[in-house]
Protein backbone atom coordinates (compact mmCIF):
# COMPACT_ATOMS: atom_id res chain seq x y z
CA UNK A 1 0.00 0.00 0.00
CA UNK A 2 2.83 2.37 0.78
CA UNK A 3 4.82 1.60 -2.46
CA UNK A 4 1.38 2.18 -4.32
CA UNK A 5 1.26 5.63 -2.79
CA UNK A 6 4.88 6.70 -3.21
CA UNK A 7 4.83 5.68 -6.73
CA UNK A 8 1.82 7.44 -7.48
CA UNK A 9 2.85 10.68 -5.71
CA UNK A 10 5.96 11.00 -7.27
CA UNK A 11 4.34 10.07 -10.72
CA UNK A 12 1.64 13.19 -9.75
CA UNK A 13 5.14 15.36 -9.67
CA UNK A 14 6.07 14.91 -12.55
CA UNK A 15 8.77 12.26 -12.46
CA UNK A 16 8.94 9.78 -15.18
CA UNK A 17 8.15 5.64 -14.36
CA UNK A 18 12.02 5.03 -15.60
CA UNK A 19 13.15 7.74 -12.89
CA UNK A 20 10.69 6.08 -9.83
CA UNK A 21 11.49 2.58 -10.49
CA UNK A 22 14.41 2.15 -12.17
CA UNK A 23 12.59 0.62 -15.33
CA UNK A 24 11.08 -2.22 -13.13
CA UNK A 25 7.87 -1.28 -13.10
CA UNK A 26 5.79 -3.14 -15.80
CA UNK A 27 5.80 -1.98 -19.47
CA UNK A 28 3.60 1.17 -20.49
CA UNK A 29 1.22 -0.80 -23.06
CA UNK A 30 -0.98 0.92 -25.50
CA UNK A 31 -4.18 -0.29 -23.37
CA UNK A 32 -2.20 1.38 -19.85
CA UNK A 33 -1.26 4.67 -21.78
CA UNK A 34 -4.83 5.09 -22.63
CA UNK A 35 -6.06 4.12 -19.60
CA UNK A 36 -4.08 7.41 -17.57
CA UNK A 37 -5.29 9.35 -20.20
CA UNK A 38 -8.20 8.56 -19.59
CA UNK A 39 -8.44 8.27 -15.64
CA UNK A 40 -6.98 11.90 -16.26
CA UNK A 41 -10.24 13.31 -18.09
CA UNK A 42 -11.88 11.87 -15.33
CA UNK A 43 -9.94 13.49 -12.73
CA UNK A 44 -8.05 10.21 -10.92
CA UNK A 45 -4.35 9.55 -11.22
CA UNK A 46 -4.10 6.47 -10.37
CA UNK A 47 -0.55 4.69 -11.56
CA UNK A 48 -1.30 0.80 -10.59
CA UNK A 49 -2.30 -0.94 -13.43
CA UNK A 50 -4.81 -3.24 -12.07
CA UNK A 51 -6.66 -0.88 -9.69
CA UNK A 52 -6.42 2.34 -12.73
CA UNK A 53 -8.48 -0.84 -14.79
CA UNK A 54 -10.89 -1.82 -12.12
CA UNK A 55 -11.26 2.22 -11.90
CA UNK A 56 -12.38 2.50 -15.67
CA UNK A 57 -14.36 -0.31 -15.51
CA UNK A 58 -15.96 0.80 -12.60
CA UNK A 59 -17.11 3.96 -14.53
CA UNK A 60 -18.85 1.95 -17.26
CA UNK A 61 -15.98 1.52 -19.56
CA UNK A 62 -14.53 -1.42 -21.52
CA UNK A 63 -11.35 -1.18 -23.46
CA UNK A 64 -11.19 -1.87 -27.30
CA UNK A 65 -8.30 -2.89 -28.20
CA UNK A 66 -9.03 -2.44 -32.13
CA UNK A 67 -9.55 1.38 -31.79
CA UNK A 68 -7.00 1.47 -28.61
CA UNK A 69 -9.64 3.37 -26.93
CA UNK A 70 -11.39 2.91 -23.36
CA UNK A 71 -15.07 3.63 -24.08
CA UNK A 72 -18.26 3.14 -23.05
CA UNK A 73 -20.13 1.87 -26.36
CA UNK A 74 -17.48 -0.98 -26.47
CA UNK A 75 -19.35 -3.88 -24.98
CA UNK A 76 -17.29 -6.10 -22.26
CA UNK A 77 -15.83 -9.16 -24.61
CA UNK A 78 -13.34 -11.74 -24.63
CA UNK A 79 -14.01 -14.24 -21.76
CA UNK A 80 -14.86 -17.65 -22.10
CA UNK A 81 -15.83 -17.54 -18.73
CA UNK A 82 -18.90 -15.48 -18.43
CA UNK A 83 -21.67 -13.77 -20.73
CA UNK A 84 -22.10 -10.13 -21.84
CA UNK A 85 -24.21 -10.01 -18.31
CA UNK A 86 -21.06 -11.46 -15.91
CA UNK A 87 -22.82 -14.83 -15.18
CA UNK A 88 -20.67 -17.74 -15.51
CA UNK A 89 -20.77 -19.83 -19.27
CA UNK A 90 -19.68 -23.48 -17.37
CA UNK A 91 -17.10 -23.12 -19.54
CA UNK A 92 -13.43 -24.64 -19.14
CA UNK A 93 -9.91 -24.09 -20.26
CA UNK A 94 -7.21 -27.01 -19.14
CA UNK A 95 -3.50 -27.46 -19.87
CA UNK A 96 -2.27 -31.24 -19.22
CA UNK A 97 1.05 -31.77 -19.19
CA UNK A 98 2.71 -35.24 -19.14
CA UNK A 99 5.49 -37.46 -21.03
CA UNK A 100 4.96 -37.53 -24.98
CA UNK A 101 4.39 -40.95 -25.29
CA UNK A 102 1.58 -41.14 -22.37
CA UNK A 103 -0.04 -37.63 -23.17
CA UNK A 104 -2.67 -39.21 -25.86
CA UNK A 105 -3.83 -41.95 -23.29
CA UNK A 106 -3.43 -39.16 -20.38
CA UNK A 107 -6.22 -37.24 -22.42
CA UNK A 108 -8.57 -39.66 -23.27
CA UNK A 109 -8.77 -40.58 -19.62
CA UNK A 110 -9.02 -37.14 -17.90
CA UNK A 111 -11.88 -36.63 -20.26
CA UNK A 112 -13.45 -39.72 -19.68
CA UNK A 113 -13.55 -38.95 -16.09
CA UNK A 114 -14.54 -35.62 -16.58
CA UNK A 115 -17.79 -36.74 -18.39
CA UNK A 116 -18.22 -38.26 -15.18
CA UNK A 117 -18.64 -35.11 -12.73
CA UNK A 118 -20.57 -33.47 -15.82
CA UNK A 119 -18.17 -32.16 -18.04
CA UNK A 120 -17.75 -32.87 -21.71
CA UNK A 121 -14.59 -31.82 -23.87
CA UNK A 122 -15.73 -30.39 -27.09
CA UNK A 123 -12.09 -29.45 -28.46
CA UNK A 124 -8.80 -30.69 -27.97
CA UNK A 125 -5.08 -29.62 -29.51
CA UNK A 126 -4.61 -31.20 -32.54
CA UNK A 127 -0.86 -32.29 -31.74
CA UNK A 128 1.02 -31.86 -28.23
CA UNK A 129 3.70 -28.86 -28.02
CA UNK A 130 7.59 -29.43 -26.48
CA UNK A 131 7.96 -27.87 -22.78
CA UNK A 132 11.15 -25.30 -23.02
CA UNK A 133 12.67 -27.41 -20.36
CA UNK A 134 12.60 -31.09 -19.87
CA UNK A 135 11.56 -34.07 -21.89
CA UNK A 136 7.51 -33.06 -21.01
CA UNK A 137 4.93 -32.29 -23.60
CA UNK A 138 1.62 -30.44 -23.16
CA UNK A 139 -1.94 -30.14 -24.92
CA UNK A 140 -4.84 -28.12 -24.47
CA UNK A 141 -8.23 -28.85 -23.77
CA UNK A 142 -11.86 -27.23 -24.12
CA UNK A 143 -15.08 -28.07 -22.49
CA UNK A 144 -18.37 -26.77 -20.54
CA UNK A 145 -20.07 -28.08 -18.15
CA UNK A 146 -23.18 -29.99 -19.10
CA UNK A 147 -25.33 -30.67 -15.92
CA UNK A 148 -26.35 -28.00 -13.50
Amino acid sequence: MLRHWLLESLYRHGHSTKQITGGIMPKRTKKYNAARMKATELNNDIVDRLRLYAFLESQGLNWDGKAGTWDENNPRVGSAFENHKGHPTGAIKIRIMGHPDELPDMINDLCEAMQGYGYRVYQTSNETYANRKGIGHRAYLEGIRIND
